[in-house]
């Protein structure tokens, strides 16, 4: 038997990405990920929220900085770039 082959996301969904969980913990996670170069896929956020691409990435700036994360910009705009926003339930 053939052993399949490991192959790497090419996106992630996270659904709830206006909610208190993404606001706590996922933003923060995303970003750490993002400045170790461990994040190589695109990130698209699921809400109820019919909110723009950069509203959630405002949202996301907001979260982590309130996490008491030093954000550095040049990573936060790779994270952003990744980014986008999906309304649905």
């Amino acid at each position: 038997m053939a052993v399949p082959a490991i192959m790497a996301a090419d996106t992630m969904v996270i659904f709830g990405i206006t909610g208190d969980l993404a606001k706590k913990q996922t933003f923060q996670a995303l970003y750490r990920m993002e400045r170790r170069e461990e994040l190589q896929c695109r990130v698209i956020g699921v809400a109820r929220d019919e909110w723009s691409d950069a509203t959630l990435q405002d949202h996301a700036h907001q979260a982590i900085e309130d996490s008491g994360e030093k954000i550095s910009e040049q990573v936060f705009q790779r994270l952003a770039a990744r980014l986008s926003m999906v309304p649905g339930d």
